[in-house]
């Protein structure tokens, strides 16, 4: 089996975030699996791991092997262009975590709330309401 590079998205290859990078590969990938469907047989889209020995971060590929004998070129073509229609519909910058987080400080401020809390509170709503309608069984 051969990898082919299709190409990045995300800005992935600039970010310092190692997990953002892979993500936005991810998201290229599945992106490419939903839009063109059943790939050619012995194909399959993935991510092709950074080599940090050449200095090549990682990409967006296809794997190919038989019963081809080339990699599947029209096909490559083709999801090179989805992806990068992909890659420049998206402001990438808007959504890096990074970035949102700041967004979120700025609208709300410096509290030190996450979102894990609200969750928690929720839960213990909960388990108030159960507590009372068990409160209420037990006086009938």
């Amino acid at each position: 089996m051969s990898w082919e590079t299709i190409g990045c998205c995300g800005g992935g290859h600039a970010a310092d975030d190692q997990s953002w990078r892979l993500f936005c590969l991810q998201m290229g990938v599945a992106y490419l699996n939903h839009v063109v469907g059943e790939l050619p047989e012995g194909c399959r889209l993935g991510i092709i791991p950074e080599d940090e020995e050449n200095d090549q971060p990682a990409t967006i590929g296809i794997e190919w092997g038989a019963p081809l004998t080339e990699p599947p070129a029209v096909f490559m073509h083709k999801c090179e262009l989805l992806l990068n229609r992909f890659d420049e519909s998206i402001d990438w910058t808007e959504i890096d975590p990074d970035h949102a987080i700041e967004a979120l400080e700025e609208e709300f401020g410096d509290e030190d709330d996450d979102f894990e809390d609200e969750d928690e509170d929720e839960d213990e709503d909960e388990d108030e309401d159960e507590d009372e309608d068990e409160d209420e069984d037990e006086d009938d």
